[in-house]
């Protein structure tokens, strides 16, 4: 149910491959579903490569029950303070997720792990800013600038919005930046690849035998195996260029 020429099928195939996000079943994804807070939670503990051995245990919530699928992964996020329950006892595991709550949340990890959100693109007032909860203005006003998350054609947030899984799946993909260096010559570069906004970066470059490296940009002037190039990513870095040359004799 998800075609390549549908909007969202970049960002869905990228969150399979990231191992983010999986189907309903075998064979359906489910894009215009809902997407619900238990879901997103886990989401992000996948994100987070957590291990979330240590927190298969009671909840703090008296909506979660330990046997529950997403049980570890709230407790991991509520513990981490990532998320907050809608109440004092309850978490709302099968409520849908709204446009703002999945802002404060995105913003919220980022923090938590201690990277920082980039700003690419200018602040911008919604239609509708003033129906975003002051609760999360901040964090609509984060991941907007980061380019995570974007108005409605007409101008609107939708912040109450229910979030479809498509859309969720969009904006997981986009906390991600890719590192990509074109090579030109005889050689390879070690490190390229997605990494999330503000992880740390190391690359290494290795000349083939009888090639030896000439010339890099953008820092990597004098990249090398025993020199690498190490750098937290707070922009795009999709156009990188090792140049390697056949070693004189």
């Amino acid at each position: 149910d998800v075609a390549s020429t549908q909007w969202f099928y970049p960002y869905i195939v990228g969150c399979h491959e990231l191992e983010l996000m999986k189907g309903i079943d075998a064979v359906t994804f489910a894009p215009d579903n809902s997407m619900t807070r238990g879901m997103m939670v886990t989401v992000l503990a996948r994100m987070a490569q957590a291990d979330l051995t240590d927190y298969e245990k009671d909840s703090a919530f008296q909506d979660v029950s330990k046997e529950q699928w997403f049980c570890s992964a709230i407790n991991w996020a509520y513990e981490k303070g990532i998320t907050i329950g809608i109440s004092e006892t309850e978490f709302g595991p099968d409520l849908k997720m709204t446009r703002e709550q999945m802002a404060t949340f995105i913003d919220r990890y980022f923090d938590v792990m201690g990277l920082e959100l980039p700003k690419f693109k200018e602040p911008q007032t919604f239609g509708d800013s003033s129906a975003i909860g002051d609760w999360a203005k901040e964090s609509v006003d984060a991941v907007q600038q980061a380019g995570i998350v974007e108005g409605y054609p007409n101008g609107n947030f939708g912040p109450g919005n229910a979030l479809t899984r498509a859309e969720a799946a969009t904006m997981m993909f986009r906390c991600y930046g890719e590192v990509k260096v074109t090579i030109e010559g005889e050689g390879t570069v070690a490190g390229e690849g997605l990494y999330l906004w503000g992880d740390e970066v190391t690359l290494t470059a290795t000349p083939d035998e009888g090639s030896t490296f000439l010339c890099g940009e953008q820092g990597l002037e004098s990249l090398s195996s025993d020199n690498p190039y190490t750098f937290v990513l707070k922009e795009k870095m999709d156009d990188l260029t090792c140049r390697f040359e056949v070693a004189a004799e």
